[in-house]
């Protein structure tokens, strides 16, 4: 069988859902650490990247 060209759409949403979580701890250290406006901007940035991420698999 061969290899699927592109990703699965739940694919592409746990690769943006990680980016999102590396790029917060890259600027505002571990999630215990941080504030609630942090954690705020972070479940709204979470929020924004799955939805990218699935309007994206459903164009595909």
């Amino acid at each position: 069988m061969n290899a699927p060209l592109e990703p699965r759409p739940e694919d592409v949403v746990q690769i943006a859902l990680a980016k999102a979580d590396f790029e917060f701890q890259e600027l505002f250290g571990p999630p215990a650490l941080w504030s609630e406006a942090v954690l705020r901007e972070y479940r709204l940035d979470q929020h924004i990247a799955r939805q990218i991420a699935t309007n994206w698999g459903e164009a595909a």
